[in-house]
């Protein structure tokens, strides 16, 4: 049953840094999987639980990181967890339009220009992001 729950979240993870969160749905999921629906509820019972499982994931994995250099390093080893959290963080609202999870890099910058040298260094390390 674990591996079933983990398959369903790195598919999860792959689909929304392939396609986007706007084109993620628990029917394309088992779709892609080619497994019952019944099977995603029983481990992902609704869509943001699967959102909340990748968004707690990727925390954990950047909080681990020490520096910089090491958040950079995550990224290029761990670019479509990467994606798909930052798919989530920047486009997942709640009915009012606010986001529904805050964004969690800011231990590693504290203004507009460091966010800049972030994104410039994951595009040097990991590509501009549009070439899959």
């Amino acid at each position: 049953m674990k591996q079933t729950k983990q398959k369903i979240l790195d598919t999860s993870i792959h689909l929304i840094a392939k396609y986007g969160y706007a084109n993620f749905t628990l029917g394309f999921l088992t779709q892609y999987m080619n497994i019952s629906k019944g099977v995603v509820n029983y481990h992902f019972p609704e869509k943001d639980m699967v959102f909340d499982a990748i968004i707690h994931t990727y925390k954990e994995s950047i909080h681990a990181c020490k520096d910089m250099d090491e958040f950079l390093d995550f990224v290029f080893t761990h670019q479509d967890l990467y994606r798909s959290a930052r798919e989530i963080l920047l486009n997942c609202r709640d009915q009012a339009g606010r986001r529904v999870y805050d964004t969690i890099e800011t231990q590693f910058f504290d203004n507009p220009y460091q966010q800049g040298v972030l994104d410039a260094g994951c595009i040097n390390k990991m590509g501009n992001g549009f070439d899959s």
